[in-house]
């Protein structure tokens, strides 16, 4: 009965893909015709779209079609159901939807070849440039379907392949199919051939490996493409006319091999990536899919080691993704031969070739192993965890109630409320995110996200000092993980949004700028599109790490654990039970060594220069080893414990909690649980420090703290850190400096922090008055000083400060900058100060980074603007229309506003 079944909803399928008209057959329908009963019937269809053999449209009432036959047809059901008919039209194919890496790294090439496509009076010639097995000859295939199914194209249009490399030692020959041959021609030529281009007529010829084609032909090529006539070999008069699409691929690079009268014929000229430049989000889906594939022709469910998925994606082919490809088809096919045809086929790492099985033995690409199941009916967005979820709809619910929230507090909550409930809500989210239980397939996508969120924060951490707890990455990527389930583009709420986002700038501005920059390398890295939502959301996140990094908490705890997320989970459910933030974590892999986590501890301790209290729970009994690559200051206690445990977490949150001496808690701990501690005492020493800050952003202050630290000698034990212009204008330093530790602050504008002495940049790039001499000759000796001082008047020339903070030629810029400021003098008729130039000579060098970088300013406080005079503004524009022209780029009006502060109100 289930194949009688199956057979009537094939056919009705079948219809509906031709005439997109249905026969409604609902449960009790099918019943009638079937001579059933209702709920048997249910049973069946509910079964087999279980088995993924129907999808099903949550219809009232609902019904099913056959998956097969709508991917047959070319529809995209890569889900399980979908809600509405119109739902289901909406997957009939776009045909290069089903191309891996449309969305990322193939993206830009497929908006070319569409462009190519659709050109009026028979589209454009193109060239696909890339490595074997790269995809070329794939993507010519999917563009002949996509002309047809534009409708460029007639469907019986004909698709022509010619591998020119076959016949690189008969050019003749190879001329002779191209173009055709007339009667005599050469001997042999008994009677008159059509060639090629008269096969292909009202249709796409793909001329493969096209640098081998001979220069009479590729000239006999142009002639054709500028004319749509050629001339058969042989001819003399007698030409043809031929209505020929025309795409080309080649190995080699361009003009390598091809004449330039031929290669500047064609207009679309597309580069592919290899293997490894394509993201690895797309290497694991088509390992994911050409594995699937296997099992749909072996008939039969794979068992793949993870090990095997993760060598795969690390592994560099030669021969890209047909090399991939192959590999999969040898592991499936060695096993085959085997195999007991009622069971699983095994796939593990003992298959694989020898030069690739030596990766396995690589640190990186290890990880527990567990087995991935694929059947014939696997869905491939399932396998990557990107399938329907409803942790993804947490994110707009949450979003809803802070913006109701928000509203109470334009009504009646005051700020400190508003962010109290905000962050709470956006606290219990990322808590359940965390905590929420996954399957393996989802798990090794996690991994990959949270080892590139690793690498972004360690980044933001090193060159912008934002620091986020370290578990905060888990959190981070587990948030992500369920985001790339959900493209949400908002619309609605718009100005809420725009009020949101203000309240954020204005009270927060630190954090949302983090956001900022931790969304474009999230974008970057993730190939993910996020948007104002998860700016605020992130910006909420960052306001919560940092409140709860500023509460009363000396000490630093930090969960060193061995195996994915091990450190993580311990750190979450001791922050989560004891309600507050105390402890971090590191995960480390089972193959990490003692010097390396060592090495881990003592970096940790040099990024968090402001603690003086650091606790390190450890796991299988490293200590002795992890003691050995560690190098404490003098100024801050140490303690290490052996064999961390949840009960031990929990018991040291509570003594931390308690406000428990640090020593006297390390000897608790030890007296409790008898395991081995270890460590170290202080020793008194104030800490000497010099703020660096920028009002164009922490990008600059960060360059501008690196020129100082490579002027300062190691010995003369002086600190330097970048901070936030607004953050120290508006907040002071923060409670972790004390204002005698700072020798001075040294930036473009001065923040005005009681009795601390300012240093403007342009004094040190001008060398005037020897301000920062003076500074700091109560802190160093007179040799020291003067040596410091000679470094000062090397690494602050105006060459080295501008080369510091752009990738462009730094005199270059100099130059440009030049001319600006002389038209600057001229149109506003004043000389500009030397303090003013040096600011400007500065900030107009971050701006055409930034412009370059497409991360311009673009908030400016909107009472201010107002009140700049128009004909200042359009003055600005125009001087500044020559970086506009020479960069390609669009200066902001908000970039505009930040000039006009620093050239009329700049004291």
């Amino acid at each position: 009965m289930k194949e009688k079944l199956q057979a009537i909803i094939e056919e009705n399928t079948q219809e509906f893909v031709l005439s997109q008209k249905r026969e409604k057959l609902t449960a009790n329908e099918l019943a009638d015709k079937l001579n059933q009963k209702r709920n048997t019937v249910s049973k069946y269809l509910n079964q087999l779209w279980e088995q993924g053999v129907f999808i099903k449209i949550n219809t009232r009432p609902v019904l099913f079609m056959s998956r097969k036959i709508l991917k047959d047809a070319g529809y995209l059901v890569e889900t399980a159901s979908v809600e509405t008919i119109s739902d289901l039209k909406k997957l009939e194919e776009n045909t290069f939807m089903k191309l891996i890496g449309i969305n990322g790294s193939l993206q830009s090439a497929i908006q070319q070849i569409e462009t190519a496509t659709m050109y009026p009076d028979n589209g454009l010639a193109f060239i696909l440039f890339g490595p074997s097995g790269s995809g070329k000859s794939y993507i010519a295939k999917l563009s002949h379907q996509y002309a047809i199914s534009q409708r460029c194209l007639s469907k019986e249009a004909p698709f022509i392949v010619l591998n020119c490399a076959q016949y690189a030692d008969n050019p003749e020959l190879l001329s002779s199919l191209l173009f055709g041959y007339v009667k005599g021609a050469f001997t042999g030529a008994e009677e008159e051939k059509e060639g090629l281009l008269a096969a292909a007529d009202g249709g796409i010829l793909f001329l493969d490996e096209v640098h081998r084609l001979s220069p009479e032909s590729q000239e006999k090529l142009f002639i054709f493409m500028d004319k749509g006539t050629y001339t058969p070999l042989g001819a003399v008069k007698e030409t043809k006319k031929a209505n020929v699409r025309l795409i080309f691929a080649t190995t080699e690079k361009r003009e390598k091999f091809l004449l330039t009268t031929f290669i500047r014929r064609i207009p679309i000229q597309i580069e592919l990536p290899n293997l490894h430049q394509r993201s690895e989000r797309e290497r694991l889906e088509l390992i994911y899919t050409f594995f699937q594939e296997e099992s749909v022709i072996l008939d039969t469910t794979l068992s793949i080691s993870s090990r095997v998925i993760q060598v795969l994606m690390h592994y560099q082919f030669a021969g890209n993704v047909g090399e991939l490809k192959n590999t999969i088809k040898y592991l499936c096919a060695f096993q085959y031969r085997k195999m007991d045809r009622k069971r699983q086929l095994i796939i593990n790492t003992s298959l694989l070739p020898e030069e690739i099985y030596a990766l396995v033995e690589e640190e990186n690409t290890i990880s527990p192993v567990k087995n991935i199941l694929i059947s014939p009916n696997t869905l491939i967005r399932e396998l990557e965890g990107l399938g329907k979820s409803k942790d993804a709809s947490k994110i707009d619910k949450l979003f809803e109630e802070i913006l109701s929230l928000f509203q109470l507090y334009e009504e009646e909550l005051t700020s400190n409320e508003f962010l109290k409930k905000a962050l709470l809500k956006v606290d219990l989210m990322m808590d359940s995110f965390v905590f929420d239980k996954m399957s393996e397939n989802n798990r090794m996508l996690l991994q990959m996200i949270n080892r590139k969120v690793k690498s972004i924060m360690n980044f933001l951490e090193e060159d912008y000092h934002l620091t986020i707890f370290k578990n905060g990455a888990f959190y981070i990527s587990s948030y992500l993980f369920y985001r790339m389930q959900q493209n949400y583009l908002e619309n609605e709420h718009e100005s809420k949004f725009a009020k949101l986002k203000q309240f954020l700038m204005n009270s927060y501005n630190e954090a949302y700028e983090n956001a900022k920059n931790l969304i474009f390398l999230l974008e970057n890295k993730l190939d993910i599109f996020l948007n104002t939502k998860d700016e605020i959301l992130l910006t909420f996140y960052l306001i919560s790490t940092d409140l709860q990094q500023r509460e009363e908490q000396r000490s630093k705890v930090l969960i060193l654990a061995h195996g994915f997320a091990t450190a993580s989970s311990l750190a979450n459910v001791g922050n989560r039970l004891l309600n507050q933030q105390i402890f971090e974590a590191f995960d480390m892999s089972l193959e990490s060594t003692a010097i390396e986590i060592g090495q881990k501890v003592d970096e940790y301790i040099q990024k968090n220069r402001d603690n003086e209290e650091f606790i390190f729970l450890v796991d299988m009994g490293s200590l002795q080893e992890i003691e050995r690559y560690i190098h404490p200051r003098d100024s801050i206690f140490i303690g290490i414990v052996n064999n961390v445990t949840t009960s031990m977490v929990l018991s040291v949150g509570q003594m931390i909690i308690n406000k428990m001496d640090p020593k006297t808690l390390i000897d608790t701990i030890q007296a409790e649980q008898q395991i081995e501690t270890k460590f170290y005492l202080p020793k008194n020493k104030t800490r000497r420090i010099i703020i660096t800050t920028c009002m164009t952003g922490i990008g600059t202050a960060d360059q501008i703290r690196k020129l100082i630290e490579n002027s300062l000698e190691e010995d003369y034990n002086i600190e330097v850190f970048s901070m936030n212009y607004y953050s120290l204008k508006h907040n002071g330093i923060g409670p972790s400096i004390s204002p005698e530790e700072v020798i001075t602050i040294i930036g473009t504008d001065n923040p005005h922090i009681n009795n601390i002495p300012y240093i403007p940049l342009e004094k040190l790039i001008s060398g005037e008055d020897g301000t920062f001499t003076t500074v700091m000759s109560d802190v160093l000796t007179k040799e020291e000083t003067e040596q410091l001082n000679r470094k000062i008047i090397k690494n602050f020339s105006l060459d080295k400060v501008i080369e510091s903070i752009t990738i462009l030629e730094s005199r270059t810029v100099i130059n440009e900058i030049e001319k600006i400021l002389a038209q600057f003098e001229v149109l506003f008729n004043r000389k500009i100060e030397n303090k003013i130039q040096m600011t400007l000579y500065v900030h107009i060098a971050c701006l055409i980074e930034r412009l370059i970088r497409n991360q311009a300013i673009n908030e400016y406080p909107e009472e201010s603007f107002n009140e700049i005079p128009t004909n200042v503004l359009d003055a600005i524009r125009r001087v500044l229309s020559g970086i506009e022209n020479k960069y390609s780029v669009t200066i902001p009006p908000s970039e505009l506003g930040y000039l006009y502060s620093i050239l009329f109100e700049y004291q």
